[in-house]
C-alpha cells in the first residue's frame, strides 16, 4: 500500500495537473476573445465603408467608397522597371495642374442660345483667378456638353442658356486642387469634383480636367464630358447611385472618378452621359 507520503505526492501532482489544465482554459478563453475582438472591429470597418458607399449627395471627396480594381494604367515602380497597375482612384500621369489658385471667380465672357425644351437652367462659366487654363475653351466644352441631346435636356427634360451677367442658377467653375479641397471637403483623400449647393457652384477640379480618371483609360474628351454632366447633375438634384450590375454601362451619376466597381455587384464600363 502506499504510504503516507506517497499518497500526499500524488495528490500534490494531481492538483498541479487541475491548476495548469485551468490556466491552459482560461488562456484559450483569451485567445477566443481576442480573435472575435479583433472580427468584430473587421465588421465595423466593413460597416463604415458599407455605410460610406450608400451615401448620398453632391460631394464626391465624401460620400464613395474608393475601389482598388486592376485597371489598364500603369506606371513605373519607384524606377524599378517594374509595372504596376494605377488604383483607381489615383490621378493619372499627365501634364501640370494648377494646384493653389486665388479663391476668387472671373467669369468667363460670352453667351448663348438656349438649348433644348424644358425647363430652363441658366448658367454661367467661371475660373478661378491663377488658373491657367483657356478660359474660352473650357466655356465651349460645357457648352457642347449640356446641348448634346444625350445630356440632361434629352426628350425635352431641361434647356440650359449659358449667361455673362445676372443671377445664375449655377455656375460651372473650373478650380485649383486646393480650393476644391475647401469647397468640396477632402474626407477622402483623392483628388475630386463636387457641387457646393451653398454657392450654387459646380467646381471641376483642375487636377481631373488636366488628368482624367483611371476608368477612362486615357480617354480625357470623354473624362470631361462625364465630369460636368455628373456635376451638373446634382445641381439638379440628382444623387449618387452604384453600379447595377457587372458589365452594364455605368450610371453618369456613379461617382466614376473614383473607380466603377461597386464591391459585391461588379464592375461597369465608364460611361458619360444620363442618356447614352
Amino acid at each position: 500500500m502506499p504510504t503516507t507520503k506517497q499518497r500526499r505526492e500524488t495528490a500534490r501532482r494531481r492538483l498541479e495537473r487541475q491548476i495548469q489544465r485551468r490556466q491552459e482554459a482560461a488562456a484559450a478563453r483569451k485567445r477566443r476573445n481576442l480573435v472575435m475582438a479583433a472580427g468584430l472591429g473587421v465588421v465595423v470597418v466593413i460597416a463604415a465603408v458599407v455605410l460610406v458607399v450608400t451615401q448620398v449627395g453632391g460631394n464626391d471627396s465624401t460620400t464613395a467608397a474608393p475601389t482598388s480594381t486592376p485597371t489598364g494604367i500603369y506606371v513605373d515602380d519607384g524606377g524599378t522597371g517594374t509595372a504596376r497597375p494605377l488604383p483607381a482612384t489615383a490621378l493619372p500621369p499627365g501634364g501640370p495642374y494648377t494646384q493653389r489658385g486665388g479663391e476668387r471667380y472671373d467669369v468667363v465672357a460670352g453667351t448663348s442660345k438656349v438649348f433644348g425644351s424644358g425647363p430652363l437652367h441658366r448658367f454661367t462659366v467661371e475660373l478661378e483667378a491663377g488658373v491657367t487654363d483657356d478660359g474660352a475653351a473650357f466655356a465651349a466644352a460645357v457648352e457642347r456638353t449640356l446641348a448634346d441631346p444625350r445630356s440632361w435636356g434629352h426628350g425635352g427634360a431641361a434647356s440650359f442658356q449659358r449667361i455673362g451677367s445676372g443671377v445664375p442658377d449655377f455656375r460651372v467653375t473650373l478650380t485649383s486642387s486646393l480650393t476644391v479641397r475647401k469647397l468640396c471637403g477632402y474626407d477622402l483623400p483623392y483628388e475630386t469634383s463636387c457641387y457646393n449647393g451653398d454657392l450654387a457652384r459646380v467646381v471641376i477640379n483642375d487636377a481631373r480636367w488636366v488628368r482624367g480618371a483611371v476608368a477612362y483609360q486615357g480617354d480625357l474628351a470623354r473624362y470631361r464630358l462625364y465630369v460636368i454632366n455628373h456635376e451638373v447633375g446634382h445641381a439638379l438634384g440628382n444623387g449618387h447611385v452604384q453600379c447595377p450590375r457587372n458589365g452594364a454601362l455605368a450610371p453618369l451619376m456613379m461617382q466614376q472618378t473614383l473607380g466603377v466597381t461597386t464591391p459585391g455587384i461588379g464592375t461597369c464600363k465608364p460611361n458619360p452621359y444620363p442618356y447614352p
